[in-house]
């Protein structure tokens, strides 16, 4: 985004004003989803930036839009979008898309006819190749830590190596990990924010028809779908027909696949367990905030325990 509105003789505080401006006027929030829906009804042009997915409907020869912000999971959208945008297909992607109102049949449909991406479709690894060897170590660690939304030099070395390990899930096929921390540490901001292809679900129940496959509509599960799974608030979740996803979970773990309704599924998912838990810090070092730690360690394991027994 700052590269649209960068110019050579533009200052910073100029190109600031120019993004926030933009945000401000086409960054909704969901109470204003019914405003902006009369005004598409007016016959105005809306242009939003929202996260755009687009599914299709071979039974009905439709391509289906959704579009968080408007509570809209049945818009429709041009095929010149749609042929220069195909991630809009794969997961979706954020951007600056243009809605209208057009009448399909007797019905009124929204239809995306406009799409510009405001996040990188795809990624040079021979460039970043190239771009590490000009950076030592330390610098590099301090880009990466930069990319997540953390002030490197903020943190000891110890500290920033540890930040970069909530990465290891998304760089590592099935791998599995546990993060127990004081509130307000940015457990679950960056697997929020970082990339598409993870999944946070914060907190509640969770069905195996979620985990793994929905029988009656044929979509298949978070695992399946995700190349992370992020279970925030991991105390307060509960799983529902926890037999179901004991036996089919375990499958899972022991060989990244599962077998529900006759498929068999394989998936390269990883499971993210975030804890709160109570710390304090005494020179430096890491201590239990109280002695009921070893306690609560064990309410946190008994938590996700229907996945992994």
């Amino acid at each position: 985004m700052i590269s649209r509105f960068q110019e050579s003789e533009t200052s910073d505080e100029a190109i600031y004003q120019a993004i926030t401006g933009f945000m401000s006027k086409h960054l909704p929030t969901k109470t204003e989803k019914d405003k902006l829906k009369r005004q598409l009804q007016r016959g105005e042009t809306l242009v939003i930036l929202d996260k755009f997915e687009v599914s299709i409907d071979i039974k009905n020869n439709k391509q289906r839009v959704s579009i968080p912000c408007l509570d809209e999971t049945a818009a429709s959208v041009t095929h010149d979008v749609l042929g220069n945008n195909e991630s809009l297909l794969e997961g979706g992607q954020w951007g600056a898309g243009r809605l209208i109102v057009r009448l399909e049949g007797k019905t009124n449909v929204i239809e995306l006819i406009e799409f510009h991406p405001m996040q990188s479709g795809k990624v040079n690894l021979k460039q970043l190749i190239a771009a590490r060897e000009q950076f030592t170590t330390r610098e590099w660690i301090a880009f990466i830590l930069r990319a997540m939304g953390y002030e490197p030099f903020a943190y000891s070395e110890a500290e920033q190596n540890n930040l970069i390990l909530r990465l290891l899930p998304l760089v590592q096929n099935n791998l599995n990990m546990m993060e127990l921390a004081p509130k307000g540490t940015g457990k679950s901001f960056i697997y929020s924010n970082l990339s598409r292809h993870v999944y946070l679900n914060s907190g509640g129940g969770l069905t195996p028809a979620q985990f793994f496959k929905n029988l009656n509509t044929k979509a298949v599960g978070l695992l399946a779908k995700n190349d992370v799974l992020v279970l925030d608030e991991g105390q307060s979740i509960s799983f529902k027909g926890v037999d179901d996803i004991h036996a089919k979970f375990k499958d899972y773990l022991e060989s990244g696949h599962y077998t529900i309704g006759g498929d068999k599924i394989t998936s390269e998912c990883g499971l993210m367990a975030i804890f709160h838990a109570p710390f304090r810090f005494v020179d430096s070092l890491v201590h239990p905030k109280n002695a009921a730690l070893k306690r609560d360690l064990r309410k946190y394991y008994l938590a996700i325990r229907p996945l992994l027994r």
